[in-house]
């Protein structure tokens, strides 16, 4: 950013150079910020979808479970209910230490 000396000789040279140099600066600052941002929501999408899959995953094997003992699987539903137990015990024994 120039000085205030030297955004008045722009000005001597031409009345909207001091604008236009302000107008870029102002440009510069938003696109530095933008990218400051990228990361931070990068890691909120991650952390959103991380936290969806843990939920809904240990759901799944259980419903792929359920459909196994259906279909005749029965050695198949016991390993994916036995998956979603595993899975889901620990949050729902840490979701019930909190309270």
């Amino acid at each position: 950013m120039p000085s205030p000396t030297e955004l008045a000789a722009y000005k001597e040279i031409d009345t909207e150079l001091p604008n236009r140099i302000l107008s870029l600066f102002e440009r510069t600052q938003e696109a530095k910020m933008e990218l400051q941002l990228t990361p931070v929501r990068s890691d909120a999408w991650g952390f959103k979808f991380a936290t969806f899959g843990a939920i809904a995953f240990p759901f799944a094997l259980l419903g792929v479970s359920v459909l196994m003992v259906l279909n005749g699987h029965d050695v198949a539903a016991v390993i994916a209910g036995t998956a979603s137990a595993l899975i889901s015990a620990p949050h729902i024994i840490k979701a019930t230490r909190r309270s």
